[in-house]
């Protein structure tokens, strides 16, 4: 058993998996959907990623990736006990981000208000709003 935790990013096209890998595992995507599950198996020579059941095919080998925001996912602070073979595969498969990268996409908007609060618009698939009091 291993454990995961934080934020992961897939690289554009994961290797398939040797075995089917079947996770009971909690995460969130970039674009808020929250999944209980993962499985990583091969078809037909190509890599398949599923998230939470067999139906919701995230990327597909063939294809690439259905949606950019499905390949960021966040496991949370709180450590997870998973399978080695599922530690494996995402440490082989993707790359740990620190907050700080994750935090700054490419359209990051800050303007700043009576007060000396700023506002901060991140957009993409959902808007990000944070007040920060300097």
């Amino acid at each position: 058993m291993a454990i995961i935790q934080g934020i992961w990013k897939f690289h554009a096209a994961p290797a398939a998996s040797a075995e089917v890998i079947i996770e009971d595992v909690s995460f969130v995507t970039t674009d808020g959907y929250d999944y209980d599950a993962m499985i990583c198996y091969t078809s037909g020579g190509t890599a398949r990623i599923c998230y939470g059941d067999i139906s919701l095919v995230v990327y597909n080998g063939s294809y690439g990736w259905d949606y950019e925001e499905d390949r960021t996912i966040d496991f949370g602070e709180t450590p997870q006990t998973v399978s080695d073979a599922f530690y494996a595969y995402i440490t082989q498969n993707a790359d740990a981000l620190s907050v700080q990268e994750e935090a700054t996409p490419p359209h990051l908007y800050v303007r700043s208000k009576e007060g000396g609060r700023l506002y901060a618009k991140v957009t993409g698939a959902g808007l990000l709003y944070a007040r920060i009091t300097v």
